[in-house]
């Protein structure tokens, strides 16, 4: 074993570095197993936000179809709430006014939570996504004016597209 001293602004530092290269018995097998674990735990959070993130976007839609619905709101709400987002969070991207009628037409295809919550994830192309993706919508731009059923969502092929 070498030591060397590094002088540091606080004082000499000792490093030690091992010339003995050899692992300990056992020690491939556990740094494979715990980088598995890791990656495996930061693939079910990325998980868990991307399902959140989805229902947050089908809330924020069913609310606006909604008030639109049974309060008489009308279009330009739409633009106000995109400004308001857009104000409170700058820092995020998703909340266009094309994006808040993305959600709302989502909301109208899959008409309650947990229907929509459960079905995306088995049917749309992307859930193998390992990153968080505020684009998500647009998954239904190719589909958005002529959805008549609920699997025509899985036709586009774009994940994450700039979100606009």
């Amino acid at each position: 074993m070498a030591d060397d001293t590094v002088p540091l602004q606080a004082g000499p530092v000792t490093v030690s570095t091992t010339t003995d290269s050899r692992e300990p018995d056992g020690y491939d097998v556990f740094i494979t197993d715990l980088k598995h674990r890791v990656r495996s735990t930061q693939f079910r959070m990325v998980r868990a936000a991307n399902t959140e993130l989805l229902r947050l976007f089908w809330n924020v839609g069913n609310e606006i179809l909604t008030r639109q619905r049974d309060q008489g709101w009308g279009a330009k709400v739409v633009d106000r709430i995109s400004a308001d987002l857009r104000r409170e969070f700058p820092g995020q991207r998703g909340w266009s006014r094309r994006n808040l009628l993305y959600m709302r037409k989502v909301a109208e295809v899959w008409p309650t939570e947990s229907e929509f919550v459960h079905q995306p994830g088995a049917q749309l192309p992307w859930r193998h996504v390992r990153t968080p993706c505020w684009s998500w919508a647009v998954t239904w731009r190719s589909s958005v004016g002529s959805i008549g059923s609920k699997s025509a969502a899985t036709s586009s092929s774009s994940i994450c597209s700039s979100f606009t």
